[in-house]
């Protein structure tokens, strides 16, 4: 097995950089990793909302009567 820090002298991490540097080439990495998704997803599929079934559509405007809400004198 490698030492991590054979790794990431591999990778091209400078231990003696400034510590902006060295946090930026991680965040990089980060950004980088490719994450992989779950095997069984049939367990949240399951649970998730369809998209049929959503409770509110917000691209529509609500209406409201300005009446009810005080902003016109009845």
């Amino acid at each position: 097995m490698r030492k991590a820090g054979d790794i990431l002298k591999e990778l091209g991490f400078n231990k003696d950089a400034p510590l902006e540097t060295q946090k930026a080439f991680f965040r990089h990495l980060v950004a980088k990793a490719e994450i992989p998704k779950p095997i069984n997803t049939s367990h949240l599929s399951a649970a998730a909302p369809k998209k049929s079934e959503s409770v509110t559509d917000c691209s529509t405007q609500l209406s409201f009567d300005p009446t009810i809400l005080g902003l016109i004198a009845k």
